[in-house]
């Protein structure tokens, strides 16, 4: 299978969970459209993208996945979290008085961002390993069976 199936397979998955869980936990389904379109979407992408690109490789073993989506999960929701810093802090950050890394983000920074990070990491995680079993499955050659014969 061509890496761009692998991207297109990957891109739809992560497109159609993370937007049916996004409608499912929302009161109304149309309020889930703007996380899905500026969110998710993207998001979805660079799942694609990254599944292209390591698909292009030779010798990509299932560690690389997994470290893959461990690093992309990692700065795609650091950039969430630091975006929301940004927001929930405002004035308290002092850009002006180029004081950025006061006492205030710092503690914001250690207690809520590490948690989110990591969580963001180990759910690239299981998008790489998907991504991998996704691989493994497709890329068997036809005439191998699952029975040894001697």
């Amino acid at each position: 299978m061509t890496p761009r199936k692998y991207a297109a397979i990957m891109f739809l998955l992560f497109l159609l969970f993370w937007s049916s869980l996004a409608v499912g936990v929302s009161k109304y389904w149309f309020g889930a459209i703007p996380v899905i379109v500026f969110v998710v979407v993207p998001v979805a992408a660079t799942v694609g993208w990254r599944t292209y690109t390591l698909h292009r490789r030779n010798g990509i073993t299932s560690k690389d996945f997994l470290l893959d989506g461990f690093i992309w999960g990692s700065l795609v929701s650091l950039l969430y979290a630091v975006i929301q810093a940004f927001k929930l802090l405002g004035n308290d950050l002092k850009i002006e008085d180029e004081e950025i890394f006061s006492f205030a983000f710092l503690r914001f920074a250690c207690l809520n961002l590490a948690p989110v990070v990591l969580t963001g990491g180990l759910l690239g995680v299981v998008h790489g390993w998907v991504a991998a079993v996704i691989r493994r499955f497709f890329d068997k050659p036809a005439n191998q069976s699952h029975h040894s014969q001697p």
